[in-house]
C-alpha cells in the first residue's frame, strides 16, 4: 500500500521520535512509505521557485498515494493546507496526535464532517500498534475501480442525468447502488451475522 507522510515546517527528529517509530514499522511491514521530507532538500530559503517545486512534488505524491498520514500534535498552516488538499483529492487522512485533545488544538479536525479524515490519538508506548491498526482499517475504506459494460439505454439515461443533475455518471451510479444497499434488508441481516 502507498502511504505518504506529512510533517510540519518546524520538523526535527527529536520531536517526532515516537511517530517515526510508527512510520518505520509501516516500512518493515512492506508498505511503500514516502514523506514530504524526501523533497525538502530542494527548498532554498528565500527562493519562491524552489518552494513551488517542492509543493508541486508534495501534491503529486498525495495524488499518487492511497493513504496520507500526518502528525497534527504540532500542526501549522502547512499541515492544515496539506490535509485540506489530501481531503479534496479524496485521500484517506490519518491525522495522528500525541496525547489527548486538551493539550492541542484539534477542534477544527474534530468538527470536520469529512468521511475520509480520521483523528487518532497515540502515546509513545502504543504508536506502532495504533498506526498499524489505523492503516489496516483505512485499507478497508479505499475505493475500488470497477469497470462496467452498460446498455445504450443506460448510457443515454446517464448522459441525460449527468447533464440535468450536474453530476458525474459514476456518482449517479454510486448513489443508486448506495440507495439499494440502504433498502436491502437481506444484506443488513448478512452484515449483522
Amino acid at each position: 500500500m502507498k502511504i505518504f507522510v506529512l510533517y510540519n515546517n518546524e520538523y526535527n527528529d527529536k520531536n517526532y521520535t515516537a511517530f517515526s517509530n510508527g512510520i518505520d514499522n509501516l516500512r518493515r511491514l512492506g508498505h511503500n512509505v514516502k514523506s514530504d521530507l524526501d523533497f525538502r532538500n530542494s527548498v532554498k530559503k528565500g527562493d519562491e521557485k524552489s518552494y513551488d517545486k517542492y509543493q508541486s512534488k508534495v501534491e503529486k505524491a498525495m495524488r499518487d498515494t492511497d493513504i496520507v498520514v500526518v502528525d497534527v500534535t504540532n500542526a501549522d498552516a502547512k499541515v492544515g493546507f496539506d490535509i485540506a488538499y489530501a481531503i479534496s483529492e479524496k485521500k484517506i487522512v490519518l491525522a495522528m496526535y500525541k496525547g489527548d485533545t486538551s493539550k492541542i488544538d484539534t477542534l477544527p479536525l474534530q468538527g470536520s464532517k469529512a468521511r475520509n479524515l480520521n483523528l487518532i490519538s497515540y502515546t509513545e508506548n502504543n504508536i506502532v500498534e495504533t498506526l498499524q491498526d489505523a492503516v489496516d482499517e483505512a485499507k478497508g475504506k479505499l475505493d475500488t475501480k470497477f469497470i462496467l459494460i452498460i446498455s445504450p439505454e443506460i448510457d443515454r439515461y446517464l448522459d441525460w442525468a449527468s447533464a440535468t443533475k450536474r453530476m458525474h455518471k459514476a456518482q449517479i451510479v454510486r448513489n443508486s447502488i448506495e440507495s439499494v444497499i440502504k433498502k436491502d434488508r437481506e444484506y443488513k441481516n448478512f452484515l449483522n451475522g
